[in-house]
């Protein structure tokens, strides 16, 4: 009886061993399913966040390129006020504000997203708002500086009775040379234009179905004209 009994015991803790043993290798299985999951589960999120900012950037490159392009009609409009010249000062600090950040976000898409680094319609938006920008600054520094000499003619009518006469003419004669000014063609202006309108297009093909982006994208050729 004695041996029946040693016997069982030994083949009890021999399937309790087992057990055990079957447990934590359970228990080890889970953990390295887990880890795994978890290290799927963070790739795949940096992947997403990877093609939520090369969106962002691309549409930061869209808004910069539309509102240097925009400038414009800020010019105009300040210049034909004809009375505050400071905010002239302020469209070209603007200006100069959004090339820079234009400038950026264009440094920063070809250097971590290496596909963009030899795309011509991301250079050629670059290159033509550019110029733009340049322009419309060189045009409203030369408007602002106009219509401060044409207000200080003004001062001069007031304040000189005998030669008011003169001095208000040369104050509208300014006037005039301003308006003259920013009615003439931005030489760069169309270009521009065009530039955005074919980085459009290029958007749409590059997306696809609107703006949703799809992790594996396929690359879209357009002819850019020099």
């Amino acid at each position: 009886m004695a041996d029946i009994l040693q016997n069982r015991l030994k083949e009890y803790e021999a399937e309790k061993g087992r057990n055990i043993a079957t447990k934590e290798d359970i228990e080890e299985i889970t953990k390295q399913i887990e880890t795994v999951k978890n290290e799927i589960s963070f790739v795949s999120q940096r992947k997403k966040d990877y093609i939520v900012e090369r969106k962002r950037h691309l549409l930061n490159l869209l808004y910069y390129a539309e509102k240097i392009s925009n400038g414009q009609n800020s010019l105009h409009f300040y210049a034909r006020s004809c009375s505050e010249y400071e905010f002239l000062y302020t469209l070209i600090d603007r200006i100069n504000e959004t090339s820079l950040d234009m400038t950026h976000e264009f440094h920063i898409l070809i250097t971590e997203y290496e596909d963009f680094e030899n795309e011509k319609i991301i250079s050629n938006i670059i290159d033509n708002c550019s110029l733009l920008a340049v322009e419309i600054i060189t045009t409203a520094h030369n408007a602002a500086l106009t219509i401060k000499e044409a207000q200080n003619c003004f001062e001069q009518a007031k304040n000189n009775s005998l030669l008011s006469g003169d001095f208000t003419r040369q104050a509208l004669e300014l006037n005039t040379k301003v308006i003259t000014l920013v009615k003439e063609p931005l030489a760069h202006k169309e270009d521009a234009d065009k530039a955005v309108n074919q980085y459009i297009k290029w958007l749409r093909k590059l997306f696809g179905k609107g703006l949703n982006f799809e992790y594996n994208l396929a690359k879209p050729q357009l002819d850019v004209e020099p």
